[in-house]
């Protein structure tokens, strides 16, 4: 008899192939488990963080989100972005009619390296990218430097 060393990774696949088999059994063919793996990771939207001596921009990816559906909180060190995807398809033939809904909401706080005035924080939405603009807040000197003498 041999040792077989224990991988923990290949436990986990083996739940994940019985589980779909499962399911399989459940829902019959209708069932495709590459529909489900968006829905279990969740989305969110890519973001690219910028910063410049004056400002931090943000860019955001939603394409063929609407607008409407975003909501952008500035804050002085983060930037909360939520929203909600609502997709529909339909296809019909003579024997054959399909529709198709995709509902899913983000919520995405990213942190911010420098402080920001969200006073005076601006957003555009053109061609599926959300472009966030915060200009930065200068430092205040935290202490002074006293010279005796002079």
């Amino acid at each position: 008899m041999s040792l077989v060393r224990w991988n923990p990774l290949e436990e986990l696949d083996r739940l994940r192939r019985e589980m779909d088999r499962s399911f399989a059994r459940l829902w019959g063919d209708s069932f495709d488990q590459r529909e489900l793996a968006p829905v279990s990771r969740g989305w969110w939207p890519a973001v690219d963080l910028v910063e410049t001596e004056d400002e931090m921009i943000l860019t955001a990816d939603l394409p063929g989100i609407d607008p409407k559906a975003v909501r952008i909180e500035v804050r002085k060190d983060s930037v909360v972005l939520e929203g909600r995807v609502e997709q529909s398809r339909e296809e019909s033939d003579e024997r054959y009619w399909l529709q198709e809904r995709r509902m899913q909401s983000f919520h995405r706080t990213i942190s911010l390296p420098a402080e920001t005035d969200p006073d005076q924080a601006k957003a555009s939405y053109k061609d599926g990218i959300l472009r966030v603009t915060m200009p930065k807040v200068q430092p205040t000197p935290k202490g002074r430097i006293l010279t005796l003498g002079d």
